[in-house]
């Protein structure tokens, strides 16, 4: 008995750490994430020939409040700086080992756009992005498009199997065309992105990543206070009121 009662207690002690040490609850948390493409490759093959490397700027995306917590969507144009087509994508994500997301789409957009001032029809377009979190001392965004501070550094891992972008068309907009086909791969990315860290709408008003008596203190003096833009506001309404103190101490304690 005494053996068994020790295994269980070792099995709950390893879950309680795997727990401890997972951070994707902290960028479910956070709610968003920032990420850039330091460098990169594409090759156009097909009724259109082209090749080279690329860099990205930054850019910050939303986590979507149904699925896994996880999942975010994105504009082609955001994804291709080069096609400027405001078509929406989902981006699913995976838990595929600790502290490892792999983010996956797959889409059929349809759409006629340009890409590098050529017309062309897009008829599918895929990518998959695997990150790994790991902890990063609470500071500003790095990347600069994140209004909170974040706690969380995510490495883009896995080569080319685990990080491209893939897209089929036709050039023209010859859609079925095989003599207009033609086909972009995005490979050899390096990315980097941050996330984690508590927004002001949960309480953390002085953006340290916990909320706890700086934050409640900073509300308690600024209360009653109106104005734009306040720090301590944390629900956009301008004023500084009970509602920005209940949230606070509904929150308190919470680390991000």
């Amino acid at each position: 008995m005494n053996r068994w009662m020790t295994i269980l207690a070792c099995t709950a002690s390893f879950s309680a750490m795997a727990l401890a040490n997972d951070l994707t609850p902290k960028l479910v948390n956070a709610g968003d994430f920032s990420v850039r493409i330091p460098a990169g490759q594409f090759t156009i093959t097909g009724a259109l020939n082209q090749s080279g490397s690329f860099t990205s700027r930054g850019a910050s995306f939303r986590f979507l409040p149904d699925g896994t917590g996880l999942d975010w969507k994105a504009r082609i144009r955001d994804l291709v700086n080069a096609i400027p087509s405001d078509y929406e994508v989902r981006f699913n994500a995976t838990l595929i080992a600790p502290n490892v997301v792999q983010w996956d789409m797959d889409a059929t957009p349809n759409v006629c756009t340009t890409l590098n001032a050529f017309q062309v029809y897009i008829s599918r377009i895929s990518a998959r992005f695997t990150f790994q979190l790991e902890d990063y001392t609470c500071a500003p965004d790095p990347i600069n498009r994140l209004s909170h501070a974040v706690s969380v550094r995510m490495t883009n891992v896995g080569g080319n199997d685990g990080n491209f972008l893939r897209l089929e068309g036709y050039l023209f907009c010859q859609a079925g065309n095989s003599n207009f086909r033609i086909d972009a791969n995005v490979f050899n990315l390096t990315m980097e992105g941050f996330s984690g860290g508590l927004p002001k709408s949960l309480g953390n008003v002085n953006t340290d990543c916990i909320v706890d008596d700086a934050d409640l203190l900073a509300v308690l003096f600024a209360f009653g206070s109106s104005g734009s833009n306040l720090a301590e506001d944390t629900n956009g309404d301008e004023i500084v009121d009970d509602a920005d103190l209940l949230t606070v101490l509904f929150n308190f304690g919470r680390e991000g």
